[in-house]
């Protein structure tokens, strides 16, 4: 693993991987033109996308073991969209999408089956702290948790009805997520309570990502890039240099303040001063992107004008 690699997925199957912290990106082959929305990478090897599913196929499930140099599809067994994944060991993960799917594979990415949410809503987000402990979100306010790997999600009362976007964790016990209106969510239990942040950012946002205990980026709206630096008490606006609807952010490497942000008609927005300065990256995609970068990027759509769009980040591992 290094904080260097990184994976972006979008549109028609599209993946691209940059081996230098973000400055350049590269395409790799794909398994598939199904549209991706998301992917998490376990290691700078091993790595999931997810997606949409395309005519009479099932949902969009890709795997590379070898750093992307390859992707095999493997089938999800799921006519729904799948629209988040987290990979948090070399055999479980965990795949969420429309009317309430939740996937869940024991060996890698390879098999999957279905759990019962007990929910219809669209599920956006997962993020899986280890093997039995994991937080979903979705519309209407949905937060699902669960401990005992999946088989059980419980409703955790998230106090909002609007839609979550987003969620990350920066350990076991602390975790934000951000939802539609600019509302921001934290927990420090591990995900067993939700309380609402005093103050909204008044913007919309889409994505969350951690450096450490006091500094996170949220992104949003018109290039919408905002910083905490004392735990989320107080967020800044970031000058981004664009205005086109940003969807995922993440660190690359703490230590250096390297961070990804993507969104709409191919967007990367790359930083190496820990938010201070945002420089735009070339994708060499007209449209969109989605997602890993080491900790993940997420996932494409094209809105009603055509555009294509990345949707979330992360580095290529966790």
């Amino acid at each position: 693993m290094d904080a260097k690699t990184g994976t972006a997925v979008g549109d028609y199957g599209t993946i691209l991987r940059t081996s230098d912290g973000g400055a350049t990106w590269t395409y790799q082959t794909s398994a598939g033109t199904n549209p991706l929305y998301a992917v998490s990478f376990l290691d700078a090897s091993n790595g999931i996308a997810v997606g949409s599913p395309a005519g009479s196929r099932p949902g969009a499930i890709m795997r590379t073991i070898d750093g992307g140099e390859t992707w095999t599809a493997y089938s999800s067994g799921a006519n729904e969209l799948l629209e988040g994944v987290s990979f948090v060991d070399a055999s479980a993960a965990t795949a969420v999408g429309s009317n309430g799917t939740i996937l869940y594979s024991a060996d890698g990415g390879q098999t999957w089956t279905r759990q019962d949410s007990r929910t219809t809503e669209w599920l956006f987000g997962v993020s899986l702290v280890d093997r039995d402990t994991g937080t979903v979100v979705g519309t209407n306010g949905t937060i699902l948790r669960t401990v005992d790997g999946g088989e059980t999600w419980i409703p955790q009362e998230s106090g909002i009805t609007l839609t979550i976007f987003s969620v990350a964790f920066l350990d076991s016990k602390t975790g934000m997520a951000v939802a539609a209106r600019g509302n921001i969510l934290l927990t420090t239990d591990g995900g067993e309570t939700w309380g609402l942040h005093a103050e909204s950012i008044l913007a919309n946002v889409d994505a969350v990502s951690f450096m450490d205990w006091s500094t996170a980026f949220l992104v949003g709206y018109y290039g919408d890039i905002f910083r905490t630096t004392d735990g989320g008490e107080t967020w800044n606006r970031q000058v981004s240099g664009t205005t086109e609807h940003l969807l995922a952010v993440s660190f690359m490497s703490a230590d250096s303040g390297t961070a990804v942000a993507v969104g709409f008609d191919g967007t990367i927005l790359r930083t190496s001063d820990g938010g201070d300065t945002w420089a735009r990256q070339t994708s060499g995609v007209p449209a969109l992107i989605a997602n890993s970068l080491p900790r993940r990027v997420g996932a494409g759509q094209i809105d009603s004008s055509g555009r294509q769009r990345i949707e979330r980040v992360v580095p290529a591992y966790g």
